[in-house]
């Protein structure tokens, strides 16, 4: 598989033979399984900093260069960090973690002395009551049991369980995911496309082009693709030329965006990108007026 940041003025970004293009050969007995870690470091060591070399003069004294990093919806994108706030990984009591490799929710302390290295979980109920919340009192003088989730849309206060109770907290809320957090802590923005519409994330058109490429050129053998893989993709942005094709890329699927910024129906937004794809020009003399241009 391959994982790679594009830029819409170098394409693929590069400085003598380091590019912000990773292979790796995903399966048991290979590389193991591209997860969000992986995805993380390569966003720390190789997309962020080539960006920035790529950029020079940024950051100067009147204003710091922010890079939008776009990422298309994927379960590594969406990864949380072992130690993100999320409320599934929370059971009613507290729990002694095994050994500190178990997801930590930090900060946090070890209990007893030092060199026993014992982690202590909070459980749902000491958080709440840590904080004044809870229904257990409530629940307990109707002699009934407060459930821990009760499996259902919270409701408009989040007291229906303690597990909706504790996701609906401020810092439970603003938690971000592992990649959310790398880029922002690196100074950039972070954004997601939409689900279901990949008609505005141009790197799928770049994908797409080198697949038809490897498809024509390649002998369908796993060597000959491991081969030749960083060639086709090289054909579609090219290391010594500019990337035309991928700037296209880029330009038709901002058009789209655009387009479904102004509330437009996927089919309207469709019409309206095409009018830039199926002009025809019936004469090599003529030039159209600047205002038709976008």
């Amino acid at each position: 598989m391959v994982s790679e940041f594009q830029c819409p003025c170098h394409g693929t970004m590069r400085i003598q033979g380091w590019k912000s293009r990773t292979f790796f050969h995903a399966g048991t007995n290979r590389d193991g399984y591209w997860t969000s870690k992986d995805m993380v470091k390569q966003l720390k060591d190789d997309a962020i900093p080539l960006f920035e070399k790529l950029h020079p003069g940024f950051p100067s004294f009147y204003f710091t260069t922010r890079i939008y990093l776009i990422f298309d919806q994927s379960s590594n994108h969406n990864a949380y960090a072992p130690s993100a706030k999320i409320e599934s990984r929370f059971g009613l009591k507290d729990k002694i973690l095994k050994s500190v490799d178990e997801r930590v929710i930090l900060p946090g302390k070890y209990m007893g002395l030092k060199e026993e290295r014992i982690w202590k979980l909070k459980g749902l109920r000491t958080i709440l009551e840590e904080h004044g919340l809870g229904r257990w009192e409530e629940f307990e003088a109707k002699k009934k049991h407060w459930k821990t989730n009760c499996g259902k849309e919270a409701n408009f206060d989040h007291t229906c369980c303690p597990f909706h109770m504790l996701a609906a907290q401020p810092d439970f809320v603003a938690q971000k995911t592992a990649l959310h957090e790398a880029v922002n802590k690196a100074g950039h923005l972070f954004a997601l496309y939409p689900k279901y519409h990949c008609e505005t994330n141009w790197i799928e058109r770049y994908w797409g082009s080198a697949k038809r490429i490897a498809r024509k050129e390649c002998s369908y053998t796993y060597k000959a693709l491991s081969d030749n893989l960083d060639g086709f993709l090289d054909q579609v942005s090219p290391p010594d030329s500019p990337p035309l094709e991928i700037r296209r890329y880029y330009n038709r699927c901002w058009r789209y965006i655009h387009a479904y910024n102004d509330m437009n129906s996927v089919t309207e937004a469709f019409k309206l990108v095409e009018k830039f794809t199926s002009r025809r020009y019936r004469s090599h003399h003529s030039v159209t007026s600047r205002s038709d241009h976008n």
